[in-house]
């Protein structure tokens, strides 16, 4: 073979393939997107807070990931969690479980939702499909249907506020019996 017709193949070749070659923008920054992928993932968590070595916080959950690589950065519960605060170890003030939760660090915002259930140091004790924890305003809150048990009575709601400790709460759309006393 001559070397002109060498030459003349290696040149229909390439252009072939660069004309066959297609980078879509798109299809490239999804393959090259890291905020969707989690920085972190750990499994069968156990969290401890403390201040001056006093307890005053302490989280379990089976799985943790850790979306970080984020403007809007957030740490996933998909197996859900259990969650204590503490002004006097070991007696919990308050405790909060849910079956699904996400965090949002940047808010300080906690949303938990799938058989929530919230208990405050008195034992009454909140069931809800969904609940919302606002860190930085120290409530927690909900406008999905709610239930809240007390050594006296049951009520039903739809929707909740409560200060984070639940020792004051307020229910929307109160439905059932309530007791009050003389």
């Amino acid at each position: 073979m001559s070397d002109y017709l060498r030459k003349g193949w290696l040149f229909i070749v390439l252009i072939v393939t660069m004309i066959s070659c297609k980078n879509d923008i798109n299809e490239v920054v999804s393959l090259t997107n890291h905020y969707r992928y989690p920085e972190m993932r750990a499994l069968d968590i156990s969290i401890f807070r403390s201040d001056s070595a006093k307890l005053y916080f302490q989280l379990f959950a089976k799985e943790m990931i850790q979306y970080s690589n984020n403007k809007k950065p957030y740490i996933l519960f998909p197996k859900g969690f259990n969650a204590k605060h503490f002004e006097h170890f070991p007696t919990p003030e308050s405790s909060i479980r849910a079956e699904w939760a996400k965090y949002f660090v940047n808010k300080k915002l906690w949303w938990a939702k799938n058989n929530v259930v919230a208990q405050n140091s008195d034992g009454e004790k909140l069931f809800a499909e969904e609940l919302y924890w606002d860190q930085e305003k120290k409530i927690i809150y909900s406008d999905k249907y709610v239930k809240i048990q007390t050594p006296e009575e049951i009520i039903f709601g739809d929707g909740f506020e409560a200060n984070e400790d639940m020792s004051q709460y307020k229910i929307k759309k109160i439905k059932g019996t309530v007791y009050i006393e003389d």
